[in-house]
C-alpha cells in the first residue's frame, strides 16, 4: 500500500453540482455561496517580526439561489433532473 495521497479536485461548479444533488434540488439557479471568516492580530513568524495583518479562513460553503446565469451558475434541472412519476400500480384481482 503507498502512503502517497490522493487529491480529487473539483471547480467551484462541480462543488455546486454535487451540493445540488446533495440536498435533491431539481429546479432553479444556483450558485456556490462562500463564507469567509477574517480575523486581525499580530502576524508573523516570530515576536522580533510580528506586524499587524489580519488573516483570512473560509467558514462554510454552501448553495444560493441565482437571479439569473452567470459563468459559475448551475442549473438544477440540468445536472439533477426529476425523475418522472411512475404511474400507479393496479392490484390485479385475483
Amino acid at each position: 500500500m503507498s502512503n502517497s495521497t490522493k487529491i480529487y479536485p473539483h471547480t467551484l461548479k462541480e462543488i455546486t453540482e454535487i451540493l445540488i444533488k446533495h440536498h435533491g434540488l431539481h429546479e432553479g439557479l444556483y450558485e456556490l455561496a462562500v463564507e469567509i471568516s477574517i480575523g486581525v492580530g499580530a502576524v508573523g513568524a516570530s515576536a522580533d517580526t510580528q506586524m499587524p495583518g489580519a488573516m483570512m479562513g473560509v467558514k462554510s460553503l454552501g448553495l444560493r439561489s441565482a437571479p439569473a446565469s452567470n459563468f459559475l451558475t448551475v442549473d438544477a434541472a440540468e445536472v439533477n433532473p426529476a425523475k418522472p412519476a411512475r404511474p400507479a400500480r393496479v392490484a390485479k384481482p385475483k
